[in-house]
């Protein structure tokens, strides 16, 4: 199997925030995307949760996943993705003997958005979402952050790792810590979050409809 690793200028790109004053796009994994045409990411700072990867390099700029479980199914196509990849799942911590040298860990804090880890908070949408404000990014805009099943789909791709991973009280669970992280925003002054959703899935977060993006952009 071919090993891929770490580059040294990849971490300290991570850390000296290269997106600072500019756009980005987290790719969750909701079922509204699934028409989505992703061309018009190509040239956007991009962070794509889980199965983004699959789209490619000039679709999800980084990889980032929280599920060890997850992690394990992909593992053999994760390390020939080629972009950068983040973490948060304890299991991969340095020193760890499942620890992947190719795969960029960050501290795992359970709630809220940090400055010094990752927030969790239940999913890796939002674990995406305190790395984009980490990166430095202005404005960050949320793709696919639809919190519930849209005919009866969980998300715009059909490889779910277990049959149970998306149960309605799962939507439940993001949203009950959803406080938390909004209230994390307080940390990071003049960075915005935005929601692109027909459907206001977020309370607190501000929102955009697909349609007026589109014309926006």
């Amino acid at each position: 199997m071919k090993k891929a690793k770490v580059i040294t200028k990849e971490r300290n790109w991570l850390e000296s925030e290269p997106w600072k004053g500019e756009t980005a796009y987290v790719i969750g994994g909701g079922p509204s995307l699934r028409q989505f045409d992703w061309r018009r990411l190509h040239k956007e700072n991009t962070i794509g949760c889980n199965d983004a990867y699959k789209l490619g390099r000039k679709v999800a700029k980084i990889c980032i996943f929280g599920d060890y479980t997850w992690f394990k199914k992909h593992h053999d196509r994760l390390i020939h993705f080629g972009g950068i990849i983040v973490t948060s799942a304890c299991a991969l911590a340095p020193g760890n003997t499942d620890a992947a040298p190719w795969v960029h860990y960050y501290n795992r804090i359970p709630n809220g958005l940090h400055r010094d880890g990752l927030g969790w908070n239940g999913n890796t949408g939002a674990t995406a979402i305190n790395l984009a404000l980490l990166l430095g990014a202005e404005t960050i805009y949320l793709l696919g952050f639809d919190m519930g099943r849209i005919g009866g789909k969980s998300n715009w791709h059909d490889e779910i790792i277990h049959p149970n991973a998306v149960l309605p009280g799962s939507y439940q669970i993001f949203k009950d810590r959803e406080p938390m992280m909004v209230s994390g925003l307080k940390k990071f002054p003049g960075q915005t979050v935005i929601n692109i959703n027909d459907k206001d899935t977020m309370p607190g977060i501000k929102r955009i409809g697909f349609t007026d993006w589109v014309k926006n952009g």
